[in-house]
């Protein structure tokens, strides 16, 4: 089973990172708009929180760290969401002003 969750983590980090370079491309062609900016940045914490999830499952002493616990749980959501809402926001502004 172990085997089975740190493939299903890696496929999703791989997801992830393509998920993030396409988001870059769209920033790109979209004249730098900084909601795309930060939709990938959201992409890009939740590739560092399929990190921390990686890591936790591998048997390791130091994964029991209040630490990381608390980065997988509470900030690095927390931050993911945040620069969704906001990029989202922005995206959606400047194409209401294109109408």
């Amino acid at each position: 089973m172990e085997i089975l969750n740190t493939s299903i983590i890696a496929l999703q980090i791989i997801f992830q990172i393509f998920a993030s370079y396409f988001s870059y491309k769209i920033y790109k062609l979209n004249n730098f708009n900084k909601g795309w900016l930060l939709v990938t940045i959201a992409l890009l914490i939740m590739i560092y929180r399929r990190f921390i999830t990686l890591f936790i499952e591998l048997p390791d002493p130091i994964k029991s760290s209040n630490i990381i616990e608390l980065l997988d749980r509470i900030i690095v959501p927390i931050l993911v969401n945040l620069f969704l809402f906001l990029g989202l926001y922005i995206i959606k502004r400047s194409l209401e002003k294109k109408k």
